[in-house]
């Protein structure tokens, strides 16, 4: 089921930690050692965030998996209850996807965008949500409603500029395991759905405020 709807942002406290959510929002200015980074061109940046700092690019990455979060909370392998991300992207950027990974590195589930067209990954194959609302603007992508016994899960895009969301409750993973890491990566999609292309996002593609909830 495919739903479209327009309403008010709701409030939230990025910054707040618990003993069940944990949240990388980049105001410390650089990347602590929680994370693994496989490319010089992902970068802390500050021309493009939603405070101060964002994770963005300076380069078009060579290696697909640009960087790796594992925070103590999911380092041993969990079954999450839900992901949270947000990114932004100029229309020089040609998409971009993040995937939470096994303790392999492998991705379970994703989400992501072709610009400006909305997916998500089902570890196997990424399927297109939603056309989009265009470039220069922070979107929030959430997966929630998780089920690891079926692997069923729900995708939510929001537009924050103006509120209006979309979601789908017919996520299926191809094979839910848990949950070690978050990747971001420069990976968009080719004619067949398959995210083995990487994309040019120099300068042109950023993310912030990464939530994980158990």
């Amino acid at each position: 089921m495919w739903l479209h709807s327009k309403g008010l942002l709701a409030s939230s406290s990025v910054s707040q930690l618990s003993s069940g959510e944990v949240v990388e929002n980049f105001e410390s200015g650089s990347f602590d050692s929680k994370w693994t980074i496989n490319d010089s061109c992902l970068e802390i940046k500050n021309d493009t965030a939603k405070d101060t700092y964002s994770a963005g690019y300076s380069c078009n990455p060579n290696n697909a998996l640009n960087g790796i979060w594992s925070p103590d909370l999911i380092s041993n392998g969990v079954e999450i209850s839900e992901f949270e991300i947000y990114f932004y992207e100029t229309g020089d950027s040609f998409g971009a996807l993040v995937f939470l990974v096994d303790d392999n590195n492998d991705s379970i589930v994703g989400v992501g965008t072709n610009n400006p067209q909305l997916y998500y990954y089902n570890g196997f194959v990424a399927l297109q949500i939603d056309e989009g609302f265009g470039t220069d603007r922070w979107i929030r992508a959430r997966i929630y409603n998780i089920d690891w016994g079926t692997g069923s899960f729900s995708v939510e895009f929001e537009d924050t500029s103006d509120g209006t969301t979309v979601t789908t409750d017919t996520g299926t993973m191809n094979n839910p395991r848990k949950v070690y890491g978050v990747a971001l990566t420069n990976t968009n999609l080719d004619g067949t759905g398959i995210p083995n292309t990487i994309s040019n996002v120099g300068n042109a593609h950023w993310w912030d405020d990464i939530k994980i909830v158990v």
